[in-house]
């Protein structure tokens, strides 16, 4: 590739789906994006975009290259950023679940930015595992089978605890919400029906007729199903506990369902001395604490 300015105007132009977006941005003129990326295509061998009346569209072809340009530029910005700061590393890259990070870390990162102005805090949310040492992130927080004797020194047991919105509660004329007093109320799931089935079975209910109404896709869903008075929902309590402390959601008083899955907080070994990474595995026992 003799020049990488057609890569920088292709990746601004993918982005903005328009030539002449990615020109305001670019300080160019259109017909100057145009015949950068032209050239591109040239010598690539095959189009990036298709051309019409109305404007462009990107091809399969382009959206594939523009998701590597758009990484490989990220990487030089933050290089550029590091280097400008005299080397010192600043950056940190957490990568959890979609359910933790929208319902507990978010939430509680204003607390961690005021303490820690300082670092440049990247979060990665993904359902899909993690290489721990791949050099893609320095903590990676999943919720995993409960090993007592666990490697990883940062480990918080779950449980699940029984919700409902106040307003569900209100519409079916129940002053509070029992496991034993569930019959007519919609209830909610995550995937499967199978830890209902655990409980409903160690409590003697199977017998009763209750109504599986709707399932989630994961547990961020769920409890903000609950929360909109979608149904009865058996969650995690750490996924849950801002909603049940802000009154959005009660929890039933009698009914403490012990998991067998917990939150580990695992470090790379290549980020283990970051300071950042000291702070952030401080800060987050600390609120693991507050939430037990």
């Amino acid at each position: 590739m003799r020049s990488l300015g057609g890569l920088i105007d292709f990746e601004c132009a993918a982005r903005w789906q328009s030539f002449k977006l990615a020109s305001l941005e670019l300080h160019k003129t259109p017909a100057a994006v145009s015949q950068q990326i032209k050239t591109l295509e040239q010598t690539l061998g095959f189009p990036l975009f298709e051309r019409h009346a109305r404007g462009v569209t990107i091809t399969d072809k382009g959206k594939e290259l523009a998701e590597t340009v758009a990484k490989a530029v990220l990487l030089l910005d933050q290089k550029i950023s590091d280097l400008a700061d005299g080397g010192v590393d600043r950056v940190l890259r957490v990568s959890t679940t979609h359910s933790f990070a929208m319902k507990w870390l978010i939430p509680r990162l204003p607390r961690f930015n005021l303490a820690h102005p300082e670092v440049d805090f990247r979060l990665e949310a993904t359902d899909e595992p993690v290489p721990l040492n791949s050099g893609k992130c320095d903590v990676v927080v999943r919720h995993a089978r409960y090993e007592p004797h666990a490697a990883d020194d940062l480990t918080f047991p779950d449980r699940f605890v029984m919700v409902a919105s106040p307003s569900l509660l209100e519409r079916s004329g129940r002053p509070d919400l029992l496991i034993d007093d569930i019959d007519g109320l919609p209830i909610i799931y995550e995937g499967s029906t199978h830890p209902w089935m655990l409980l409903l079975e160690a409590r003697g209910m199977l017998g009763k007729t209750l109504s599986f109404t709707r399932a989630f896709s994961h547990a961020g869903l769920l409890v903000q199903a609950a929360v909109s008075g979608d149904g009865v929902a058996l969650v995690s309590a750490a996924i849950a506990s801002d909603d049940i402390l802000a009154g959005r959601l009660v929890m039933a008083a009698d009914l403490f369902v012990p998991s067998s899955y917990c939150y580990r907080v695992l470090t790379a070994s290549s980020s283990a001395t970051k300071i950042q990474v000291k702070h952030f595995r401080s800060w987050i026992a600390e609120e693991m604490r507050r939430c037990t």
